[in-house]
């Protein structure tokens, strides 16, 4: 059966036309389920800890930095780096505990038995399992919310900022926003913005056994 021209390019046709179909679909499909942002979110005390327009900052700067490029979310993406979704995660769990542990036992999570740790788990389960209703414009985070909130956005800071060789991030990984004339030593031209001086010291605080806490939040105990 001889096929001509133009019966080829009817199927060529078809096929696109079927094609936009698909990824038209898969693109309302996307739109439909993109996780809902709150307008924003706030702690116990009424203060602000993040607003929508941080958040879509956050994700151009994500895309700007190519960091699919070196780790994943919800597991797509590289696999160099670290899952973000886990880490943050695995980070605001071990936090939320030792906010807890210092605040109810007046020591470290590691340093508390099984009932304690049993005790404090519970209570940030309690804390993680809160619903999100659809429409919802602000969220209120607890007291540990709020706490690991602050640290993981200072350890964020320092690992993309700094760098840290054991994760394969060099320093300068995330290259730091431009400089004000006025302060040579803070590191955004925005009002708020960490310097090297004001920032939380992270890692350090991680290998001599205490975290600093957020402004208006207990500080855990000594390890």
């Amino acid at each position: 059966m001889e096929v001509t021209r133009q019966t080829i390019a009817k199927a060529l046709a078809v096929v696109f036309v079927f094609n936009l179909i698909v990824m038209g679909g898969g693109a309302l499909y996307s739109a439909q389920q993109v996780p809902p942002i709150p307008q924003e979110v706030v702690g116990p005390d009424g203060n602000t800890v993040a607003t929508q327009e941080q958040v879509q900052a956050g994700k151009v700067v994500f895309q700007q930095n190519s960091l699919m490029n070196h780790g994943s979310i919800l597991g797509n993406g590289a696999y160099y780096g670290v899952d973000y979704t886990a880490d943050t995660l695995d980070l605001k769990v071990e936090y939320m505990r030792e906010y807890y542990a210092g605040e109810r036992y007046d020591a470290a999570y590691s340093a508390l038995g099984p009932a304690e740790q049993g005790s404090v788990d519970r209570l940030v389960r309690d804390d993680l399992d809160e619903q999100f209703t659809e429409g919802t414009e602000t969220i209120e985070y607890s007291a540990a919310e709020a706490y690991a909130h602050e640290q993981i956005r200072e350890e964020y800071v320092e690992r993309y900022h700094e760098g840290e060789l054991e994760r394969g991030v060099p320093a300068d990984f995330v290259a730091p926003p431009r400089r004000r004339a006025s302060s040579p030593t803070s590191r955004s031209g925005r009002r708020g913005s960490p310097t090297p001086t004001a920032r939380a010291p992270i890692r350090a605080s991680r290998t001599s056994g205490r975290t600093t806490p957020p402004r208006g939040t207990r500080p855990p105990a000594r390890r």
